[in-house]
């Protein structure tokens, strides 16, 4: 007999998605942001606030990734 399993939801293709670019986002935001404060711009801060935000946003994917395995 075959080893049949259900298939993954389908927002769970997203979240897949999300969490691979999450950080890749978030790095970027944080080179951009830092090369944009030390030339003065105050935007600079808010990009590495975004950085930040992506890294913790990639925390909470995976947690629902490994979540929807079980």
């Amino acid at each position: 007999m075959p080893n049949v399993s259900a298939p993954a939801p389908k927002g769970l293709a997203l979240v897949r998605v999300l969490a691979v670019c999450a950080p890749l986002v978030g790095a970027t935001a944080v080179v951009l942001g830092i090369a944009q404060a030390r030339s003065g711009d105050a935007i600079g801060y808010l990009l590495v606030a975004l950085g930040v935000l992506m890294f913790l946003l990639t925390y909470y994917f995976i947690r629902i990734i490994r979540i929807a395995r079980r």
